[in-house]
């Protein structure tokens, strides 16, 4: 009988050490998996970011010429690029917790809108009166301006996400080191 009760203890504790084992493989995948789409979200969002820094300084120079009643004479066609880190890892966002994911989403949406009006103001400048380009300008700047404030703070986020270090137990998780600060 108590070589019975020996092996089924064994057996179970067996059970039980795979058992533990399995999801807590799958529990740090998920954590390196979202680091990684952490790290590269940052990357592709700190590029569109630095990019609405540099050119909407030059928007806004437009705009105060077309206040001024100056035609807009030419405006190059524009191609929007794709987001390939984004669309490659949209769901697999919930990895990143829900604060990070909303305010990863509302900045990808807000570079979105941003083409789509300055997709619409290349495309139809000439042929519309100049009040219209004057109201698609005022989007493409409202659109900038939203992605680079949420942005900012998604970017910070996602360095935060990046930066962690694996804990097993959620209670309490350390809290990762604040980003390092450029002086740009």
């Amino acid at each position: 009988m108590t070589t019975f009760l020996v092996s089924l203890t064994s057996i179970v504790v067996a059970l039980v050490a795979a058992w533990a084992t399995a999801i807590l493989a799958e529990d740090y995948r998920r954590f390196r998996d979202g680091t990684s789409l952490a790290a590269a979200l940052a990357g592709e969002l700190q590029a569109y970011i630095e990019a609405f820094d540099t050119g909407l300084p030059t928007l806004h120079d437009i705009r105060k010429e077309l206040k001024k009643g100056a035609p807009l004479k030419y405006m190059p066609p524009f191609k929007p690029p794709g987001d390939p880190v984004y669309e490659s890892g949209v769901e697999r966002l919930g990895l990143l917790g829900p604060e990070i994911a909303r305010d990863v989403a509302y900045t990808y949406q807000q570079v979105n809108a941003f083409r789509a009006s300055y997709v619409n103001m290349t495309e139809t400048y000439s042929k519309v009166e100049q009040f219209v380009v004057l109201g698609s300008l005022e989007g493409v700047i409202s659109a900038a301006t939203k992605a680079l404030d949420r942005g900012n703070s998604a970017i910070q986020q996602l360095d935060a996400r990046a930066r962690a270090t694996y804990w097993l137990f959620p209670w309490p998780r350390p809290q990762p080191a604040p980003a390092p600060t450029s002086a740009t």
